[in-house]
């Protein structure tokens, strides 16, 4: 199942559930289009087939999943015969119907045969949550949550929405298998590797499996940073690679499997102690960031760059975070602001005159950025 030509693909069945089939949760987060969705929901199809274990898929947007997008799913697996494949002829198609996949034999000129009677899987939204809670579902044993990590932005409260769909869906169950897959595209706006205690991912090496265990509750985790790979755990060029070599960083996302991150500006100039005329600060997913503001040569900018020492504050020290504090120095947005220094703050982000230490201190402004609109 998992060549195409001589390309290697992931198989997240064969490279992660096999090797730790006692996990509660499989989280596999890679580069674009390196067989994780589909491998993923192979497995559902089999499970389902073999075991009677439907699949809910999960994605966070409605319009995911709305019907001309929804019933495109398992295109590729049926382009391949996987369906066949799975159950040995008894079906070779899909009926796709208010959300749902229904197992279906057709004949040679594509009329309808036969249908199971049961669906193999069921699409949801997050957005959607509220509207499922009335519902039972009881044969879901597998639940996928597709590309969890945004580039943009999570909703508010995302994670607290995932968790009661999880229940809706789960109910009293004690056997369900929940498969996380994401691309690599921005570490630092999602909230659930904070969440879930995943404090590895970070430097978590390409092609490794992380193990995270509860003993409170028994909860296992079985977290993998996948890529295209040979037999040996050589990392495999892609045909495709040639159209991407361009100098963006953020291609190597796609060709090299690495964190996709924008271009920052850096700071160019060099300044001494004297030149720093206020210094506030950002902390983000326990990031300590230090804001200068500084004035080189009556040229007003805010340089930005992690802070590895404790921070050193009083009261009028401005602290912007995404926790709830009762001192007055801290605030939680940075587009609310409550004197003439805060709006002096967001003039020089509104008017490009922010430097930053790397593309990473960048990359978790914007997400603090975002979280705070």
């Amino acid at each position: 199942m998992k060549q195409k030509g001589k390309l290697r693909y992931h198989d997240i069945y064969e490279d992660l559930i096999s090797k730790y089939p006692d996990c509660d949760y499989y989280i596999d987060y890679s580069e674009r289009s390196n067989g994780k969705t589909y491998s993923a929901l192979y497995y559902a199809l089999e499970q389902y087939f073999k075991l009677g274990r439907a699949c809910a898929y999960v994605r966070r947007w409605y319009d995911d999943i709305k019907s001309e997008k929804g019933g495109t799913l398992l295109n590729n697996l049926l382009n391949d015969k996987r369906i066949e494949e799975i159950t040995k002829g008894k079906y070779n198609g899909v009926v796709y119907k208010n959300k749902r996949f229904f197992l279906a034999l057709y004949d040679e000129e594509h009329n309808l045969e036969s249908v199971d009677n049961n669906e193999c899987i069921t699409l949801f939204s997050l957005t959607e949550e509220e509207h499922y809670k009335s519902s039972a579902y009881p044969k879901i044993k597998t639940i996928i949550f597709d590309e969890f990590i945004a580039r943009k932005y999570e909703m508010q409260n995302e994670f607290i929405i995932w968790n009661n769909l999880l229940s809706t869906i789960i109910r009293l169950k004690d056997d369900v298998k929940i498969i996380m897959l994401a691309n690599n595209v921005n570490l630092h706006a999602t909230s659930y590797f904070k969440n879930m205690g995943l404090n590895h991912v970070k430097n978590q090496e390409i092609n490794t499996i992380d193990l995270y265990h509860n003993p409170a509750s028994n909860l296992k985790l079985a977290v993998m940073r996948s890529s295209f790979v040979d037999k040996k755990g050589n990392r495999q060029k892609k045909p495709s690679d040639k159209y991407f070599s361009f100098d963006n960083p953020n291609l190597k996302m796609i060709t090299e499997g690495k964190w996709e991150m924008s271009v920052y500006p850096t700071l160019t100039e060099k300044y001494t102690p004297k030149d720093v005329i206020y210094i506030f600060y950002i902390i983000y997913e326990e990031e300590v960031l230090q804001c200068e503001i500084i004035n080189l040569h009556d040229n007003f900018f805010i340089y930005i760059h992690k802070k590895t020492t404790p921070i050193k504050a009083n009261k009028d020290t401005l602290i912007y975070t995404t926790d709830y504090h009762i001192e007055m120095n801290y605030r939680r947005s940075l587009f609310k602001p409550q004197s003439t220094l805060e709006e002096n703050i967001i003039i020089f982000f509104k008017t490009d005159r922010v430097r930053y230490q790397d593309n990473e201190v960048g990359e978790i402004v914007r997400a603090f950025i975002n979280f705070t609109k």
